[in-house]
């Protein structure tokens, strides 16, 4: 029989390997903690791709579970008037107008929209875009619905595809039925730009809609468009003006007649109108608009060295 103080001692012995064994296990038992957590947190998907990738080049998902469907950065966008690109570069026509406005303000940058009316045409039309592609900026496009028709669909598609926008700017273009005795008609008005609409939709398709709206002539320059002008809202559409031009609007008595006229008398808007940090240049791409299209290099390359943004309107 061990003695009191063996006894002791060979508890105490006891205790110690003990303790030592659990030391030196320790190591282990992190480790082996370490990898189960690291691989159940690896096992889970992950995305640190850039955000541009996940919106212009990836896949999306239209509802859990079902197969996910490759979009491509030329692509329209559902329920837009621009494709997947122009994304990064597109602005609200609301916003826009209440900066031209006064009501809200832009800093640290400046925009500039080019924007065209009358269109499409078959021969004006894909020159401008040949521009544009060549100086790598894009434009807004004002189409009237009479002009589109099966033989406009490529320029259209075109349009999309290279990152510009489509707008709405009525189906007729008829002053006297818009705005008879110089007072807007509020129910031709709308039934207008839903003909418009109607018209874009059946060339690109159920899924594009415009919420960009120019009124033939300018909002400026009618009367009594108030009514028009909510039923517009209720329909999501905002109305826009401009701020510039290029003077191709003019009658042949006033318009600029050569290149040198035209570059001047877009320079002379910039000073008629407040300069708030954005320009919505008004130009067009109808028949007998050569001077507009030999000028718009001149005009792109200003903007380029006063350090403007080149953006579109949705």
């Amino acid at each position: 029989m061990l003695r009191p103080e063996k006894k002791k001692t060979l508890i105490l012995c006891c205790f110690v390997l003990l303790f030592v064994s659990l030391v030196a296990s320790l190591p282990y038992f992190y480790k082996t903690f370490e990898n189960g957590f690291v691989n159940q947190v690896s096992s889970k998907k992950r995305d640190n791709r850039p955000i541009k990738k996940l919106i212009y080049k990836d896949m999306i998902q239209s509802k859990e579970g079902e197969k996910a469907k490759k979009i491509t950065p030329e692509a329209l966008m559902p329920n837009r008037n621009h494709n997947y690109q122009a994304l990064s570069y597109a602005y609200s026509a609301k916003w826009v107008n209440e900066v031209l406005q006064g009501k809200k303000h832009i800093t640290g940058k400046k925009l500039v929209f080019l924007t065209f009316d009358d269109g499409p045409n078959n021969v004006i039309t894909p020159k401008i875009l040949d521009k544009l592609k060549k100086e790598k900026v894009p434009a807004t496009f004002f189409t009237v619905g009479k002009e589109i028709g099966k033989e406009k669909r490529s320029i259209l598609k075109r349009e999309i595809k290279e990152g510009h926008a489509i707008a709405l700017h009525s189906f007729t273009h008829d002053y006297h039925q818009l705005y008879p005795e110089r007072k807007g008609n509020k129910d031709v008005i709308i039934k207008e730009v839903k003909a418009n609409q109607d018209a874009l939709k059946k060339q690109l398709g159920d899924h594009f809609h415009s919420s960009v709206f120019r009124y033939p002539g300018g909002h400026m320059s009618w009367k009594d468009l108030e009514e028009s002008d909510q039923l517009l809202s209720e329909e999501g559409i905002q109305w826009i003006d401009w701020n510039a031009a290029n003077g191709d609007a003019l009658d042949d008595s006033q318009a600029p007649k050569t290149k040198d006229d035209m570059i001047t008398f877009h320079k002379k808007t910039l000073n008629y109108f407040p300069d708030r940090g954005i320009r919505v240049i008004l130009m067009h791409d109808a028949v007998g608009k050569k001077l507009t299209l030999e000028a718009l290099d001149a005009i792109i390359s200003y903007y380029k060295q006063e350090g403007y943004i080149f953006a579109v309107l949705h």
